[in-house]
């Protein structure tokens, strides 16, 4: 079971992403952008990450349900 589904995940989102070409959707995006992030962090099982300004922790959820690693986020948001 996960925190949120995906729809309500990329929802909460912000509207930013990675596009191929125009008839992507937003959603297809986020997802591919999330990737690439983690791509670049070169995450390996067993790893920590740590999120500051997390905002909705989004991005981690997507990570932890994604890989093995170890989620942290701090955020000041009250939603």
């Amino acid at each position: 079971s996960t925190l949120f589904p995906y729809t309500t995940l990329f929802r909460s989102f912000y509207s930013c992403g990675v596009a191929y070409d125009s008839s992507e959707s937003l959603e297809v995006a986020q997802k591919r952008k999330c990737g690439i992030c983690c791509e670049l962090l070169d995450l390996k099982d067993g790893d920590t990450l740590l999120d500051f300004g997390c905002g909705w922790g989004s991005w981690l959820i997507y990570v932890a349900q994604n890989f093995d690693v170890k989620c942290k986020g701090l955020t000041i948001s009250t939603e």
